[in-house]
């Protein structure tokens, strides 16, 4: 919704101006000399105040809502994290999302797990990124991430999956 929400004022704002430019050139072009120098009409002067307003106080209000990280906050599925599950999450989107499928992350690769059919543990995860697997399908390599991050995903694997047992 906020997506959607944030296209529509964009593309308000686009009119707005396309509106101030035709209106510059109706007006310029409905003189009947073009070196005239009477006042253009007032909608010429209502669109141009109207786009000024819009650029000077909503584009920067857009600006510092989408830039105070509330959103970031809120995941895909509507989760609230923490600020190790956001690290988690950033993790695994550079990390994990490229094997694993996980909906709240929007991986959806089959190299490795489902982990949201799986709903690994905390301290499996936790061991997994430390240690790496091999389950006969391919590689988990060891050390993707320290001891920190490791504990990161698993919050945010526990919290995203299903299993609130993280910690």
């Amino acid at each position: 919704m906020l997506r959607t929400l944030r296209q529509v004022l964009i593309a308000i704002f686009v009119v707005l101006w396309v509106a101030v430019l035709l209106a510059g050139f109706a007006a310029y072009g409905v003189r009947p000399d073009r070196r005239a120098t009477g006042p253009w009409p007032r909608w010429v002067w209502a669109a141009a105040g109207t786009s000024a307003v819009l650029l000077v106080v909503v584009l920067p209000g857009l600006a510092v809502y989408y830039s105070t990280g509330e959103r970031e906050r809120i995941s895909r599925t509507g989760l609230e994290l923490t600020e190790q599950q956001i690290q988690g999450r950033d993790l695994f989107t550079s990390t994990c999302k490229r094997c694993h499928t996980l909906a709240d992350a929007g991986a959806a690769s089959t190299i490795g797990p489902d982990l949201d059919t799986l709903q690994p543990d905390f301290e499996t995860t936790v061991d997994a990124v430390l240690n790496g697997r091999a389950r006969g399908k391919g590689q988990m390599p060891a050390g993707l991430a320290g001891q920190e991050g490791a504990e990161a995903v698993a919050s945010y694997l526990a919290a995203a999956a299903g299993r609130n047992d993280g910690s």
